[in-house]
């Protein structure tokens, strides 16, 4: 195990974490009780009224803790310790509106096959990267299975771990090529969310990376 200070808590993480291991979701981990200990506070706050120093269409921290849920098959351990830790600082309405935001994004994006036939008319929906030059476009979320939350062979599925989204993938800025993309082993690999990207086509994203 090595641990890893980010903002000012400190995390244990495996030497190597498989792709599984790479999702918050993982029951009992430190990134999970960090979540639910967060949405406790929000809660307390909510109920006894505490004062607000937001717009009327900014999010609260309850809504931003569920939304972070709600991302957690789309974002990765460290990311999301390095959200929560911005949920304390002074900067933590942009992060609040932020999770939302994409949360929202990301419930309505086209899942798995909403886009056949679109080529590069498709929208390009999400960005990740990683190292200097490997990037993934994702056009549509993985829809999942019949089996997902259930029992298997005694061992319980994921509810839906994206390891069948599909787009552009790009690893060597030589424009990469169209296809199946498991955003589960982009986090495994330390690839982040790209919280500036905005919805786009894919031809619009081949242009602006060919130039």
């Amino acid at each position: 195990m090595k641990k890893i200070l980010i903002g000012s808590r400190t995390y244990e993480m495996p030497d190597t974490v498989p792709a599984t291991g790479a999702l918050i979701a993982a029951q009992g981990s430190q990134f999970e009780k960090d979540l639910e200990a967060e949405m406790e506070i929000a809660e307390i706050e909510q109920r006894d009224g505490a004062p607000s120093i937001v717009t009327p269409k900014s999010k609260t921290r309850a809504e931003a803790l569920t939304a972070l849920k709600a991302l957690k098959y789309f974002m990765g351990p460290l990311q999301t310790a390095c959200v929560i830790d911005n949920f304390r600082d002074e900067e933590r309405q942009y992060f609040y509106d932020l999770m939302c935001e994409l949360a929202a994004r990301i419930a309505t994006m086209p899942q798995t096959y909403d886009q056949d036939g679109k080529g590069d008319d498709a929208i390009v929906t999400l960005h990740y990267f990683a190292g200097g030059r490997a990037s993934w476009w994702i056009t549509e979320k993985d829809k999942g299975c019949a089996d997902d939350g259930k029992i298997v062979d005694g061992e319980l599925q994921p509810e839906n771990s994206q390891q069948q989204a599909f787009g552009l993938a790009d690893l060597f800025g030589d424009g990469g090529e169209l296809g199946y993309i498991s955003i589960a082993e982009i986090l495994a690999n330390n690839g982040e969310l790209d919280f500036h990207f905005t919805p786009k086509t894919l031809r619009e994203v081949r242009a602006e990376n060919n130039k």
